[in-house]
């Protein structure tokens, strides 16, 4: 997975700092990864889901989460939202 930017994770985990650990782990195999399909992106990230043309990321025991575009497209620039 592309991940374009990691200046809005870090932006939320400097305004919630209990965060960062949880992102940081994101941000690495999300950047690492490569998937085919949405099955092989579950293999990583169990915890994803499609909804409305949306892959969301659960982060952090579900305290907060990444919507990126859909899984097959080569960006995903990531939008936080705090639970």
């Amino acid at each position: 997975m592309r991940v374009i930017s990691k200046k809005p994770l870090r932006e939320f985990w400097q305004r919630h700092p209990q965060s960062r650990a949880s992102l940081e782990e994101w941000f690495r195999k999300a950047s690492a990864m490569r998937a085919d399909s949405f099955a092989q992106l579950r293999a990583t990230f169990a915890s994803a889901d499609y909804v409305d043309g949306f892959t969301i990321f659960d982060i952090g025991g579900n305290r907060y989460r990444i919507a990126s575009p859909p899984w097959c497209t080569t960006t995903a620039n990531a939008c936080m939202s705090g639970r």
